[in-house]
């Protein structure tokens, strides 16, 4: 073999081994903590260093993580949990994680981007002792009803949400454990291909949902979750009014970081607002309200947005919790526009309440709804309430 070939030949492996070294990459969050760095500081510092590799794992090992400001996840990254909690550090008004499509400037509250691009392939797992906390202390507002209030709950939109993604193909959360959160606890808005699993959700505070699927999610599957929360443990909200006013009423921040673009979605697909094809199973929820309304599941839908193809399975109620309105419910009525059979082929099956008012509950004219072995153990209290029974079936 000439000295020609040997150098090609030489150039080639060496170009494989670069590539090889470019696809993917493992690295600690331990590594990059430093003396003079604040733990965001070092987090962004890992973030940018892996950005180059085409797929990213970072592993948080760190013991306590107090975060600043959001972490923003791109792409093909992972993000691995090990025996750490991650806490907003006081005064911090913002996501823990959200996707880097939706890069907001920490001081303006209500900013919503004209456009949010997609994502694919994220991942947030823990090992199932790992813990994400919101701050001890909260920024507080002049809310022009209410007054001087901490900014917490839905009056203060998409930035109180926990874990915050929007356009995302392919996302897994998993093994992990929340507590004190701001407002929902995990919301997606046209996220397809969704598996959330394996969490333990606590919260307090004002309709403080745990997972919430909103507008345009599709083909979503969750397990294995519990949780005290004091409104519903998993939502799949349709409310698709897509006229964007900015702050309505009592609500001052839009609750999706979509909201400007549903508009023209709609416009390209009258179905693109819908939420789809999901499963919810193996559920222990216990509510926590002091007013005792709320539930366990919804499915909302109004303004012409459907909920369809759901699967509801072993749902149960956890005990000592507050006496809620339904532990399931099927509903309308939180905005106009409802069309009967908006909410379509849903099938709600081993469903058991122990305090709720009812076990499954529903005011909506439905379609293809079927209902199959639904309990309470109190016997004064009704397993099944309709409204309409028409398009229900009772097995």
């Amino acid at each position: 073999m000439n000295l020609r070939k040997i150098m090609f030949f030489f150039v080639v492996a060496l170009s494989s081994t670069m590539f090889a070294r470019k696809s993917s990459v493992t690295v600690k969050l331990s590594d990059y903590i430093a003396n003079g760095l604040t733990h965001t500081q070092s987090i962004n510092r890992c973030l940018h260093d892996v950005a180059a590799y085409e797929k990213r794992t970072v592993i948080f090992d760190v013991p306590k993580v107090m975060i600043d400001s959001v972490i923003l996840l791109d792409s093909n990254t992972t993000i691995l949990l090990r025996h750490c909690t991650i806490q907003q550090n006081d005064l911090v008004f913002d996501n823990v994680f959200r996707g880097a499509n939706v890069p907001l400037p920490t001081g303006n509250y209500d900013e919503m981007p004209d456009y949010v691009a997609p994502l694919h392939d994220i991942r947030i797992l823990g090992d199932g002792f790992s813990t994400i906390l919101g701050p001890k202390e909260h920024r507080s507002f002049n809310h022009p009803m209410y007054g001087e209030q901490i900014m917490v709950g839905d009056f203060y939109g998409a930035r109180t949400h926990t874990i915050n993604f929007s356009m995302v193909d392919g996302f897994e959360l998993a093994g992990l454990q929340f507590a004190m959160t701001n407002g929902w606890c995990i919301c997606f808005d046209f996220c397809t291909n969704i598996k959330v699993h394996d969490l333990d959700i606590q919260s307090n505070v004002k309709n403080g949902d745990g997972i919430d699927f909103r507008c345009g999610c599709k083909h979503f599957r969750v397990w294995n979750i519990t949780g005290s929360t004091s409104d519903d443990i998993v939502a799949c909200t349709a409310l698709g009014n897509t006229e964007y006013k900015g702050a309505e009423g009592k609500y001052l921040f839009a609750s999706s970081f979509t909201k400007k673009m549903w508009a023209k979605l709609k416009a390209d697909n009258p179905d693109a607002l819908h939420i789809e094809d999901g499963v919810v199973k193996d559920i222990v929820s216990t509510g926590t309200h002091e007013q005792g309304w709320g539930h366990g599941m919804i499915c909302l839908s109004a303004y012409g947005s459907q909920v369809r193809n759901i699967l509801i399975k072993n749902f149960r109620e956890g005990k000592g919790g507050v006496v809620r309105e339904s532990l399931v419910k099927l509903y309308t009525g939180y905005g106009s526009g409802y069309n009967a059979g908006d909410l379509n082929h849903i099938t709600v099956k081993n469903v058991e309440a122990n305090t709720a008012g009812a076990a499954v509950h529903s005011n909506a004219q439905c379609t293809d709804v079927t209902i199959q072995h639904i309990r309470h153990t109190d016997p004064n209290k009704k397993a099944i309430d309709l409204k309409y029974n028409e398009g229900f079936t009772i097995k």
